[in-house]
């Protein structure tokens, strides 16, 4: 299944964290076909409240989103496709029905980027909601694998939704790794292919699967359960753990193929969050409502204090986040301020939100100290902003007295979330400066300028850098 942005493919939920876009809980699982390719399920989730309602002609109302799915293999497109999806009709324009969504992407052995792009088809000024990722499906006829876990919101008898339904089951996709108040049990589905090839012909074997604590790696006591099958092309695994009694916390879930003499064959995990507290309503509209009392942020009484560190989340907020933000500096409401503030990091950190604070504070002083200019402060830099939002890069080159070219840094990131071996390149025009402008970056969502190697060159010296090799 996906990864957060985790590779053991976990599952990846990644939620839209405004109403100005839509709000969307995506996952996605590959799995094996032995009588034909491998596919990816992609799992959709679009939040019905989230998406401008429209009135028909008979008077009710309806939503309509458009999504786009598309698959890249290095820079070629080998998969794309386009649709809408329509929520079914209301006669109240507040009540709506959430969308979800399946789909089914054939492909062979490698590994891919995949991007999905949800629009609202009735709000033209809003943003879409867009996401990527880098895929690996790997399946080999000659060995015992184990799918992507899918989790589920439920399953049953089929319905009359085709997409929901396979080998005879209806399951409902639950496209998030985060367990809220309320919620009883985790549900999963998993297939095994090829068992007969580590466990002979005829025989059975153990299908096994637990929680275990995601940092201690520990087992947590009567949550997991084994089942006993037969060998075959393509084993089933479909299970419930009730957690009723679940502490909050990071766990994870483990499934395993596992032989007569207790030795595990081949597995697959999951990550996960358990939750009881009941956490903020994550929506602008609902910021009045927050309630600070008790908490890290309701110890910051001095608003001229809070409007700077408002300011300096500016590198790691969306471009929503940086509207409201300014709103909340420019008007100046200690209180207001303090909610948003709050609710920033409550984002970020459903468990340890002052924590997630005073980590990224530490990287704030940091580049204050050494990126700092005349007239801004580090994290308004260039520089600032990229190592506040990327972190600490694994290389750093410079070249500050070479004639032929303005004072330059290269930074590179051997890995970049799902990306890999990133460079980003920054200069300083003013020589009696430190303030270094991003030029180009290969990385997804930068500055590309392919023709950076222009701007560094100095046009006092005279070179023509541009035509050299």
């Amino acid at each position: 299944m996906k990864s957060i942005f985790v590779l053991l493919f976990l599952l990846c939920s990644v939620v839209a964290s405004f109403a100005a876009k839509p709000s969307v809980l995506f996952s996605y699982c590959s799995f094996d076909n032995p009588s034909g390719k491998p596919y990816l399920e992609v799992y959709l989730n679009t939040a019905g409240k989230s998406v401008t309602a429209v009135k028909k002609q008979d008077g009710k109302y309806q939503r309509t989103i458009q999504v786009q799915l598309l698959v890249k293999k290095e820079k070629a497109v080998i998969y794309l496709d386009k649709y809408n999806l329509n929520s079914p009709l209301s006669s109240d324009s507040v009540l709506a029905s959430d969308f979800v969504d399946v789909q089914r992407i054939v492909l062979e052995n490698g590994t891919y980027t995949l991007e999905v792009k949800i629009s609202d088809n009735n709000a033209a000024t809003t943003e879409p909601f867009i996401v990527q990722h880098e895929i690996l499906v790997n399946y080999h006829p000659d060995h015992l694998s184990i799918s992507g876990i899918e989790l589920l919101e439920s399953y049953g008898p089929p319905g009359k939704e085709a997409r929901f339904v396979k080998n005879g089951i209806e399951m409902i996709p639950y496209p998030d790794n985060y367990f809220p108040p309320g919620a009883t049990s985790i549900r999963f589905y998993a297939e095994v292919y090829h068992s007969a090839l580590a466990f002979g012909a005829d025989s059975s074997y153990i299908l096994r699967y637990r929680v275990e604590g995601n940092e201690s790696g520990k087992t947590i006591a009567n949550l997991g359960g084994i089942k006993k099958v037969k060998v075959a092309e393509v084993n089933v695994l479909l299970a419930e753990i009730p957690f009723d009694q679940l502490k909050s916390g990071n766990y994870t879930l483990v499934v395993e193929a596992v032989n007569r003499n207790n030795v595990v064959m081949a597995s697959k995990n999951i990550f996960f969050q358990r939750s009881h507290q009941v956490l903020v309503a994550f929506a602008p509209e609902n910021m009045s409502t927050i309630n600070t009392e008790g908490t890290f942020v309701e110890r910051i009484t001095v608003a001229d204090s809070l409007k700077e560190y408002i300011r300096c989340l500016f590198p790691t907020s969306t471009n929503n986040e940086r509207s409201i933000s300014a709103d909340q500096v420019k008007a100046g409401d200690l209180k207001s301020m303090q909610r948003y503030f709050l609710y920033f990091w409550v984002t970020r950190d459903r468990f340890d939100p002052e924590g997630a604070w005073k980590e990224y504070k530490s990287r704030v002083d940091l580049v204050n100290a050494n990126y700092q200019t005349w007239n801004r402060k580090g994290y308004e830099t260039d520089r600032g902003r990229v190592y506040l939002e990327y972190g600490v890069p694994n290389e750093i080159e410079t070249n500050y007295y070479e004639q032929s070219s303005y004072p330059h840094e290269f930074w590179h990131y051997y890995v970049l979330g799902e990306q890999r071996n990133k460079v980003f390149v920054f200069y300083c025009k003013n020589f009696s400066t430190n303030d270094f402008e991003l030029i180009h970056s290969d990385a997804n969502g930068e500055i590309t300028q392919y023709r950076w190697q222009e701007l560094l060159r100095n046009p006092q010296t005279g070179n023509d850098f541009g035509n050299t090799k």
